[in-house]
């Protein structure tokens, strides 16, 4: 059983990001800018949280990567996605066959508890086979992210492309 008090970002509609924002998860936060901590917060959950249970084949160089990225465009409409950049300079491990056209290369999908609802995390990864975007959905991205998620149990779908690295 998982369970975790996340901050809202939730607004009505739409797709944004927010521009003043551009964090490094490794490096901390001296701000004192409410909004931009409680997305790093958040943030910071959800790379623990996809690295400890979305049963991605290779999580430690997941975690690298995350490790050494920039982190941006958070999208505020609640579906808690952001998009994730590896510099050129640094080299590490890739999470995917680098050459391949990059694109969706891995799905996990948990069950809410209590609500029965679908939490669909998706990995994305650019054409050196870095990381380069995470989506975090509820119901398909039909409705937002709960502030608290808890699940109960391991993931009830998981996909892993070929082009994984394992």
């Amino acid at each position: 059983f998982v369970q975790a008090e996340l901050a809202s970002l939730h607004q009505t509609h739409g797709r944004e990001s927010l521009p003043c924002v551009c964090l490094r998860y490794a490096s901390r936060l001296n701000s004192g800018v409410r909004g931009q901590l409680r997305v790093l917060e958040r943030v910071e959950f959800w790379i623990d949280f996809i690295c400890a249970n979305s049963q991605f084949p290779a999580s430690e160089r997941l975690r690298v990567q995350f490790g050494v990225a920039t982190l941006s465009d958070f999208c505020n409409c609640g579906c808690n996605s952001f998009a994730v950049a590896v510099p050129a300079d640094v080299v590490i491990e890739p999470i995917a066959r680098p050459g391949t056209p990059g694109g969706m290369i891995f799905e996990s999908a948990f069950k809410l508890f209590p609500t029965g609802k679908s939490l669909e995390i998706l990995l994305f990864s650019d054409t050196n086979g870095n990381l380069s975007y995470v989506e975090i959905d509820c119901n398909g991205n039909s409705e937002p992210v709960p502030d608290t998620i808890q699940i109960n149990g391991p993931p009830y779908h998981v996909y892993a492309s070929s082009a994984v690295a394992r």
